[in-house]
């Protein structure tokens, strides 16, 4: 499903920045950049022709039928947050939540599981260490509309222990060409991919903002980077317009 692939891609592309972190991840970008394109054309290899309506239909009912799946409610484990008994996500490591919107689901597990990427939801906090600390990624939440037309997500990352939020900048003008060339290779068109900034939990935040034409669907999308103590907790929200984003972008808030 078409859907399904722009969610993949902009999971997926959420490695680039641990790529080019600078820790002690394998440091071989380019490799890194071949494993997310294989990551990619696999998934879309079975899911990029036009679904029927019928198999979209089942779709939504299959999001609001697993949206109960998350509802074991579970409490801060090291890096990664939960959500709460009112569907408020809170990371207490990040200092960050983010708040529901009506519409809006948690994506189950299972449909997470098709990007090819894990999720926190329900590992103990040795468990999320043990995954982070061998270089990769889980995936917090996908928060999406129905027809996933519009979402946010948080993905865990390890980095260099000694990358600070000051250090940022760089890594996103590292990355911006690495992705660049990732979503060309996947057939973008009219593709902008830059380093610009957005207001983000109140502050003028560099993030990376990517636009274009997936077969026919428009792409627009954010992604933020928070980083503590040698994590990172990269923030995507992806929308069909930009108004829709900044909406998006305004449910993360500090914890008080």
């Amino acid at each position: 499903m078409k859907k399904k692939v722009l969610i993949s891609l902009s999971i997926i592309m959420a490695l680039c920045l641990t790529a080019c972190s600078g820790g002690t991840a394998p440091a071989n970008t380019s490799s890194n950049t071949s494993e997310i394109d294989t990551s990619a054309e696999d998934f879309t290899e079975d899911d990029t022709e036009a679904a029927p309506e019928d198999d979209i239909d089942e779709e939504a009912e299959t999001i609001a039928a697993d949206e109960t799946e998350n509802s074991e409610y579970m409490k801060q484990r090291g890096v990664a947050g939960y959500v709460d008994e009112n569907n408020i996500y809170i990371n207490e490591f990040f200092g960050i939540s983010s708040l529901p919107y009506p519409g809006y689901r948690y994506l189950s597990d299972e449909i997470i599981g098709y990007t090819g990427n894990a999720s926190s939801a329900h590992l103990d906090e040795e468990t999320i260490t043990e995954t982070l600390d061998s270089y990769n990624q889980l995936v917090e939440f996908v928060y999406s509309d129905t027809m996933m037309h519009n979402y946010s997500t948080v993905i865990l990352s390890k980095m260099a222990d000694d990358l600070t939020m000051e250090d940022v900048e760089s890594r996103i003008d590292e990355t911006v060409p690495i992705m660049t060339e990732s979503y060309e290779r996947q057939g973008y068109k009219d593709l902008v991919c830059e380093k610009t900034q957005v207001t983000f939990l109140g502050e003028d935040t560099y993030c990376i903002k990517v636009a274009g034409d997936y077969d026919g669907t428009e792409l627009n999308l954010v992604m933020v980077f928070l980083i503590r103590d040698g994590y990172c907790a990269t923030v995507t929200v992806q929308a069909e317009t930009e108004e829709k984003i900044n909406q998006l972008i305004s449910l993360f808030v500090p914890i008080q």
